[in-house]
């Protein structure tokens, strides 16, 4: 007997680009915050568009560290099964909450298949993806998904503020 395993993914670049777009409007308060370059936030968005082409990200953050030393992020759990109908507008992030001199930080969790792939690896070395991050720990508290035809972005707010 033969068991076939059959896996599709609702993943497309055009699906990714609409949900990324989102991701990119909430992350735009950082910068206008001065927390974060514009220029860094769009070589960030770029770089995290390769990945997505090559279905290699499971989540992506942007860390923030208070002066006190505490870190909380704000998350994006990709989802691409195409279950997630749901489609919330960007925003309701308030960067105005957080107090001068918050250094800020991107993560990406890459999937198992990053560090199969051979050119997804390569993709990694080019670009200077190769370094292991540490991910904010804490409670995770999902707000609002962007979704376009079943892929899906999660954004989550992780960590406690204090």
């Amino acid at each position: 007997m033969t068991t076939t395993l059959t896996q599709t993914t609702a993943y497309t670049e055009a699906r990714a680009r609409e949900v990324t777009r989102k991701a990119w409007a909430d992350l735009e308060c950082f910068v206008s915050r001065g927390f974060l370059a514009r220029e860094r936030l769009e070589g960030f968005v770029d770089d995290l568009r390769e990945f997505l082409n090559h279905e290699g990200v499971e989540w992506f953050e942007l860390q923030i560290e208070r002066p006190n030393g505490n870190r909380e992020s704000i998350r994006y759990l990709v989802d691409d099964s195409g279950s997630i109908v749901g489609n919330d507008r960007s925003g309701g992030l308030d960067p105005w909450a957080y107090p001068a001199g918050c250094a800020v930080a991107f993560v990406i969790r890459f999937r198992d298949v990053a560090f199969k792939n051979a050119a997804l690896a390569a993709l990694r070395n080019r670009l200077g993806w190769t370094a292991a991050a540490r991910s904010v720990e804490g409670e995770i508290r999902y707000d609002r998904v962007y979704s376009k035809d079943g892929y899906a972005l999660r954004r989550a707010s992780v960590g406690k503020a204090s």
